[in-house]
Formats: C-alpha cells, sequence, structure tokens
C-alpha cells in the first residue's frame, strides 16, 4: 500500500515537473517569437518626423508648376518675370538645394540627421517669409534660392533618417512613406494654386504648415542608432535602436552589426575625412560611381520637368479641361502611385520594380512626344485633347513608382560607414541634375520643341533601364550592413579572378 502510495506520489512529482517544463518552453517560444520580431509605432513615429518634413520639399518642387502663370502676368500689378527670369525661379532652388547639401556634409556628419534637420527649419520658414513679401524680383529669386538651400539639407537629413532608423523589414515601406508625404506636398500646393490664391498668401501659407510640427516631432525623438555608432557613442546607439526596435527585441544582433561595421582604428568612424578616405576603397568607389550616374541622369527622365512646368505644359497642349484641375489630377495621381509602391517595394524587389518602372516611363514620354509632333505638323488634335492628360496620368504613375524605389536603393547600398558623407555627394549631384534639367527646359522646347524635349527625356529612360539591369544588386530583405559585406565580397571575388 505504501509503494503504491509512493509510485502515485512520484508520478504527481514528475508529471507536475513534465508540465512545469512545458510551460516555460512555451514561454520562452512566446518571449522569443516576441524578441524576433521589431515594434512598429516607435518606427513609424521616426518615419512620421522625417516623412513631414518632405512635405516641405514637395511644396517648393511644385510652387512654380502653379505659380508661373501669375509670375508671367504683365497685368498683375505685382513682380513680373520674362522668360530668362522663369528659368531661373524654377530652377534656383535645386541650385541651392545642391549648394546646402554640399556645404552641410561636415556639419551633418557631426551633428547627425536629426540636429541638421532641426537647425535648417527656421531658416526654411525664414525663406518662405522672404518670398512671401518680396519687393523685387532679386529679393524673390534669393528666396527661392534660400528655400533650395535649407530644402535640401532637410531632404538628404530625412532620407538618411528614416533609411537608418527602420529594421530591414520595414524598411522599404517607411522609406516610401516619406516619398508619399513629398507627393503630398505637391498636391497641397497646386490645390491651393488652383483657388485662385495669390502666389505671396501661398507663399505664407506653405511656410508655416511646413516647419512647426517637425520641430516638434524631432525635438520628441532620439538620433539615429548608426549615425550613434559612427561618433563612437555606443551607449547612447543601444538606447536608440532599443526605442526604435521597442522594448521587448532583442536588437544585440544588429547592434553587434552596426557597430562592427562603423568601427574604426582610431574609433572615430563617425568622422568626415575618415568617411571620404573609406569611399576611395575600390568598391565603394564603384557603388558610389553608380549611384551618382543613376542620381544625376534620373533628372532628364522628365519628372522635374513636369513637376516645375505643369500648367504650362498643359497650356501648351491646349487640353480640353481646365490646366489646373489636370495639375490636380497627377498630383493625386503621384500620391496613389507612391502609396502603390509601398505595397510592391517589398514583395516585387528593387531591380524589377525599376527596370517595370522606367519602360514604362520611356513609352509614355514617347507617346506625349508625338502628340505634340502631329499637333505641330497640322494634324487636328481636338477629339483627343483628353491624351495629354492621360499620358501624363499614366507617365506620372509610373515615375512615382520608380523615383521611391531608387531613392531606398541609394540608401541601401551605401555602407553604413561611409553613408553621410556619401549621401551628402549624391545629393549635390542629384540636384545639380535638377537644376540643369528644371533650368534647360525652356531651351530644349525653343530648340527642339516640345516633342523633342520629350522625346530626350524617354531615350535617358532607357538608358536608366540598361544600368539598373546590368549593374544594381537585389537588395530586398537585406540587412544594411549585409548589403555591404556581400558587396565588398563580390568585389573580392571579381577581383580574384
Amino acid at each position: 500500500m505504501v509503494c503504491e502510495i509512493e509510485q502515485e506520489t512520484g508520478s504527481l512529482v514528475v508529471e507536475k515537473q513534465k508540465s512545469e517544463t512545458e510551460n516555460r518552453e512555451t514561454e520562452c517560444e512566446s518571449q522569443q517569437s516576441c524578441s524576433d520580431k521589431a515594434a512598429i509605432l516607435p518606427q513609424v513615429a521616426g518615419t512620421a518626423a522625417g516623412a513631414l518634413a518632405q512635405l516641405g520639399v514637395g511644396i517648393i518642387g511644385g510652387f512654380s508648376g502653379v505659380m508661373l502663370p501669375q509670375l508671367t502676368d504683365v497685368e498683375s500689378g505685382d513682380i513680373y518675370l520674362d522668360e530668362h527670369q522663369v528659368a531661373l525661379f524654377s530652377s534656383l532652388v535645386f541650385l541651392g538645394s545642391a549648394v546646402g547639401c554640399l556645404v552641410w556634409t561636415l556639419p551633418m556628419a557631426w551633428m547627425g540627421q536629426r540636429w541638421s534637420m532641426l537647425v535648417h527649419l527656421p531658416v526654411f520658414l525664414a525663406a518662405w517669409l522672404t518670398l512671401a513679401f518680396a519687393s523685387s524680383v532679386w529679393l524673390l529669386q534669393t528666396s527661392r534660392f534660400l528655400l533650395g538651400v535649407s530644402g535640401g539639407v532637410i531632404e538628404a537629413a530625412s532620407y538618411s533618417y528614416v533609411t537608418e532608423l527602420a529594421h530591414s523589414r520595414v524598411r522599404g515601406k517607411l522609406v516610401g512613406t516619406a516619398d508619399t508625404v513629398r507627393q503630398l506636398g505637391v498636391l497641397l500646393v497646386y490645390s491651393l494654386g488652383s483657388t485662385g490664391l495669390s502666389w505671396r498668401t501661398t507663399a505664407l501659407i506653405c511656410g508655416c504648415v511646413t516647419t512647426i510640427p517637425v520641430g516638434v516631432g524631432l525635438l520628441l525623438l532620439p538620433n539615429s542608432p548608426r549615425w550613434l555608432a559612427t561618433r563612437g557613442r555606443v551607449d547612447e546607439c543601444r538606447e536608440s535602436l532599443a526605442f526604435f526596435r521597442g522594448a521587448r527585441y532583442d536588437c544585440s544582433s544588429e547592434m553587434e552589426a552596426v557597430v562592427s561595421q562603423t568601427k574604426d582604428e582610431d574609433g572615430g568612424g563617425g568622422r568626415m575625412l575618415q568617411q571620404i578616405r573609406r569611399m576611395r576603397e575600390p568598391q565603394t568607389l564603384k557603388i558610389f560611381g553608380l549611384l551618382a550616374f543613376l542620381m544625376f541622369s534620373v533628372q532628364f527622365t522628365g519628372n522635374i520637368v513636369v513637376l516645375s512646368y505643369v500648367v504650362p505644359i498643359f497650356n501648351a497642349a491646349k487640353v480640353n479641361i481646365s490646366s489646373y484641375m489636370s495639375a490636380i489630377v497627377v498630383a493625386i495621381v503621384r500620391i496613389v502611385a507612391t502609396v502603390f509602391s509601398l505595397s510592391v517595394v517589398d514583395r516585387l524587389g528593387r531591380r524589377p520594380a525599376l527596370v517595370t518602372a522606367f519602360l514604362l516611363c520611356s513609352g509614355s514620354l514617347f507617346l506625349l512626344g508625338t502628340f505634340f509632333f502631329l499637333q505641330k505638323g497640322g494634324v487636328s488634335m481636338e477629339n483627343v485633347g483628353w491624351f495629354p492628360v492621360l499620358t501624363m496620368m499614366v507617365y506620372t504613375f509610373v515615375t512615382c513608382v520608380g523615383h521611391p524605389v531608387l531613392n531606398l536603393v541609394r540608401g541601401e547600398l551605401l555602407p553604413t560607414a561611409v553613408r553621410n558623407a556619401a549621401n551628402s555627394l549624391l545629393f549635390f549631384i542629384f540636384f545639380c541634375g535638377m537644376f540643369v534639367a528644371s533650368h534647360s527646359y525652356p531651351a530644349t522646347v525653343s530648340a527642339l520643341g516640345e516633342e523633342g524635349a520629350f522625346w530626350v527625356y524617354g531615350g535617358v529612360c532607357l538608358i536608366i533601364v540598361a544600368a539598373v539591369a546590368f549593374f544594381i544588386p537585389e537588395t530586398r530583405g537585406k540587412v544594411l550592413e549585409n548589403i555591404a559585406e556581400q558587396e565588398q565580397d563580390a568585389g573580392v571575388s571579381k577581383t580574384q579572378l
């Protein structure tokens, strides 16, 4: 009897221990599952601040597209711009952006993306106020240049900030969100321009809505964890990474990868001169050269021209609906396309999305050029007055799918240890291309006609397709540090061969 009781007791103890073990295993599995998933809300909060900064960038890009008719109206009784002044007004903002990116390269490496944006927001507001109350053409042009200087720094810093705080699983969507908000800025200024508001009132509204919310949001957020690592501030880097990943996420492996790549011999990996020296490494230099070519040439695919001259283009095409309403439709398409890109960029992959988008861009531009060619050749196009709007909608849609992916690839291919320096230089090249493309459009139209201009832009799209297909690697779903390591390994293998 005693033996039977002891056996039953032993069985109960074994079952209890087994049950406790199973419970602990289940709890551990649950914790492991949680630790593998980074929190989304902190990353969304960081992205929101960076994306709101992009709202102002979209507004300054689209401002000339709807305000040029007022500024070129001789009977307006206000400031009047001639043909050469129009070209400067549309393009000076991009020259300012190029200068801003170049001059702010060293300060951005020193103070980081977040504080770079915070410093330039007051300058951004002051430039808008100067534009709104300008009393002469030179002051008007100066304000556009200053808008470009601060806007260029803000754009470069915000893209880098969002790229570096985002987890690899959601990086495509978060960076694409910043592009979406920039397109909202275009829609906002197009809508304001179509209401009949003066360009002065519009400038005043734009300055107020694009600065205060961004500043408040950035003050509540930490610096980029990867930038902190380049400055040797490892403890702050760990805290920032924990903030953006959530308390339950195990970020030790990601932290190790970040610190490992940014570690320098003398512990100063964030210093700009050291970053520039690292850019001289053959594989890094190859990546930078490829990205520089793409960042410059992509400006000659017509996107910046359409953005800056949308109403004059529709006026030249003699569309049978309001040019301002057509501009608003195009702006809405820009938003829809950018949102669409968020859903496909992490499914299709970077390279297929880019190739498809720029192929369709090329076809749309050739068709639009053909419309202008037939119209100037005497063919009656009244019955198809809607065709330029439709073509522009298709072109805008595929462009706004392709450009965010290209921006994403730029951030992914650049190694963390040189990202600040390389990004600043690439944005300098990017904005120089914008300036040349925007400033040269009136002269190009005078020399080749609208049809010739759009055919040239279509040809550049095909060149970009070839460059992407042959030279851009696939980066979807890869950790930033792993991408850089794989590129270096590939370079070493080719050298050995």
